[in-house]
């Protein structure tokens, strides 16, 4: 008998290897795939913008770096000793304002030249519930540009902890969602026509939403990726949120707020994505790899031993080896840094 429902596999004709670019936008569980592959040496970038829950401030970070938008300071606030974005992340706040426009409009240059060169997009759903700045709420928004229409109600980002009554909370639809999105998806090609975009629903529980406005949340999602994938090329869907609610099905699979999942669920859900989008060659490359990365993290107490000199250059011969054979960009990075402190141990 079986007692389990697993995931069919539908990878969209989509396989990715070491040669792709890829950029990763979304919410914390982008995070945790996006590492996952940067450890594993890929060549990625996620989150520019930093964490972002709905398809309004996902969509809004992607036209930001089409359109390579330059922040100013009237689109800052102050507040708790830092400059703050609606739109950024609080990893991007800082306490000099001019050091974070500099780093965030630098961010979105870069990320634009990487955009049109980028060969998959992952984008990451976790909510459909969106917070509109009010734009009466109060003395932070004197130092808020809104834009040409002084009557619109920007969708945030991030709401840095600020007080509710700053904000009106409201679910997006489900046509929202998909003529963002299929405008965007248009936008994307022309810069990019080779480009393909793969969906997800982050499995994360947003609790605060109740459990009902949860699934209502997550079902929005869901019916606006699979609409999207069906008008458009060169798209497809992930089921994260299949694999943990329907596959795994079981709270032991959750950390201890039982909102997220657990270490092994996250282990789980990155085999899958190996199983749907790699070939063999990349599965064998990324054993290699992550046994490359785990020595790079290695930090010995006593560097200067001959042990550790043969450790060093042990890596190097690996990694030189294997750009022979692929000459993979993501391979030089590593292989610059074991030289680094090679050549670091030599000069003592």
């Amino acid at each position: 008998m079986i007692f389990r429902t697993e995931t069919e596999k539908n990878n969209n004709g989509f396989s990715i290897s070491y040669n792709d670019r890829i950029l990763m936008i979304g919410s914390c569980f982008t995070e945790n795939i996006g590492n996952w592959l940067k450890e594993s040496l890929f060549d990625v970038r996620f989150n520019p913008s930093g964490i972002m829950y709905n398809p309004v401030s996902v969509g809004d970070t992607l036209m930001n770096i089409i359109e390579k938008k330059a922040f100013t300071d009237k689109e800052l606030f102050f507040r708790n000793g830092t400059y703050n974005s609606f739109f950024y992340h609080s990893r991007h706040s800082d306490t000099d304002k001019e050091v974070m426009l500099e780093n965030i409009n630098n961010e979105i240059l870069q990320q634009h030249d990487r955009l049109k060169t980028t060969d998959y997009l992952f984008i990451t759903f976790g909510t459909s519930w969106i917070y509109s700045l009010n734009i009466n709420a109060g003395e932070l928004l004197d130092c808020m540009n809104t834009g040409d229409n002084e009557n619109c109600e920007p969708v945030v980002g991030n709401c840095h902890k600020l007080s509710d009554k700053m904000f009106t909370r409201r679910r997006l639809s489900v046509s929202e969602i998909i003529s963002q999105w299929n405008s965007l998806i248009k936008r994307l090609k022309e810069i990019n026509p080779g480009m393909r975009i793969i969906f997800t629903v982050s499995p994360i529980r947003h609790i605060k939403d109740t459990l009902h406005g949860n699934q209502l949340s997550k079902a929005t999602l869901l019916l606006a990726i699979d609409e999207i994938c069906a008008a458009n090329p060169d798209t497809g869907y992930f089921p994260a949120y299949e694999i943990l609610i329907d596959d795994l099905r079981d709270y032991r699979f959750y950390s201890t707020d039982m909102l997220h999942p657990s270490e092994s669920a996250i282990e789980y859900i990155r085999e899958k994505f190996s199983d749907f989008y790699f070939g063999n060659e990349t599965r064998n490359l990324l054993k290699e790899c992550m046994k490359i990365s785990r020595a790079l993290a290695h930090r010995p107490k006593n560097p200067n031993t001959p042990e550790y000199l043969e450790f060093l250059t042990q890596n190097i011969f690996k990694l030189e080896s294997l750009i022979k054979k692929y000459d993979y960009f993501s391979f030089h990075i590593p292989l610059e840094e074991f030289q680094r402190r090679k050549q670091e141990l030599s000069a003592i």
